[in-house]
């Protein structure tokens, strides 16, 4: 997640915040997409309801959420690759443009993208561990 935190900085989770409260956009999480592999900060870009496009700029696409182009925390704009295209589309097909119940979309703060939705798809609330608090 730089330059929003630098590697190595240590960070306060809230483990018991999403037991009553659902993700908002624009939280910080901490992820766990696999039982075996250290959790990942991201932040959410999207939840359930919202729609969901991509659109084509040179030989990337920008994510659209609710008709605006998502930037990151330096105002750029995320422009994914041709594999988070492919996996993303087959959401927005799916799901008819909308993020479905229980689904919701994260993303690192690099434009081109990271280990993030570009990469794992719409994710759902079962790995999501905590609310990260500065």
């Amino acid at each position: 997640m730089q330059p929003l935190f630098k590697e190595g900085a240590e960070v306060k989770i809230d483990f018991n915040y999403y037991n009553c409260k659902k993700p908002q956009t624009g939280e910080i999480v901490i992820y766990q997409y696999s039982p075996d592999k250290n959790p990942i900060i991201k932040g959410i870009k999207g939840v359930a309801g919202d729609t969901i496009e991509l659109k084509p700029t040179a030989d990337k696409w920008n994510i659209i959420i609710n008709s605006q182009i998502l930037r990151n925390s330096a105002g750029q704009e995320y422009a994914i690759d041709r594999k988070g295209y492919n996996l993303l589309s087959l959401y927005i097909k799916d799901y008819g443009n909308k993020i479905p119940t229980n689904s919701f979309l994260i993303m690192g703060d690099q434009a081109q993208g990271t280990f993030d939705s570009s990469m794992l798809g719409l994710v759902g609330t079962q790995g999501l561990l905590g609310k990260v608090i500065k």
